[in-house]
């Protein structure tokens, strides 16, 4: 909780994502200490999870994940609402604190991706794109990919600073900073792309 609470994450996100968290896992390191994320199809079934160190020990790698293929994985797909603004972030800790989210468990969305094709399907606004500060090119890659056919002029991305992401937007400004952001979504001019 001490971890969860500098990070501005209180019971009511716990709830609403089903957080988790391990302590001494005997004979295997990996799992120990780690607060874990779970992820779920559109038909509930537990599809993804990851585990972050909650201790930041040095040596240690930041997240424990399956291994599964993540171009198939679609984080949180039940709690997608396809005719409302949809974000694009990067991790599962800025899915929780964005609303209409999905993480891309890293930088990257082209068409080797299940949630391209679902957003090409299934999307009926504006797709928003709040990647960390560092990550423009992969904005922009992201944004080229996307901005044809139906969802032409609907692509946007979130201008953010070079050492910010939306988590640490959340833990440093709450909510109201959110949505702050999302209010300062874009289109990227052409001449940039």
């Amino acid at each position: 909780m001490e971890y969860l609470s500098k990070r501005g994450i209180g019971w009511d996100i716990i709830e609403k994502y089903n957080l988790g968290y391990t302590e001494y896992v005997k004979d295997d390191f990996m799992p120990s200490y780690r607060v874990y994320i779970p992820s779920y199809d559109k038909y509930g079934d537990l599809n993804y999870w990851t585990g972050r160190d909650y201790l930041d020990r040095k040596g240690v790698v930041k997240y424990y994940n399956p291994k599964v293929e993540r171009k198939n994985i679609i984080f949180n797909e039940e709690k997608l609402q396809w005719d409302a603004d949809i974000t694009i972030v990067e991790g599962p800790f800025d899915h929780i604190v964005v609303p209409n989210s999905v993480p891309l468990l890293g930088k990257v969305l082209n068409k080797d991706f299940t949630l391209f094709w679902e957003i090409i399907k299934n999307a009926n606004a504006n797709i928003n794109i709040f990647l960390d500060g560092d990550a423009f090119e992969s904005v922009k890659s992201i944004y080229k990919e996307l901005n044809h056919g139906d969802l032409y002029n609907r692509i946007r991305f979130i201008p953010v600073a070079e050492d910010l992401d939306p988590s640490k937007i959340y833990e440093l400004y709450g909510y109201k900073g959110i949505v702050e952001c999302l209010n300062s979504a874009k289109q990227i001019e052409e001449i940039l792309l």
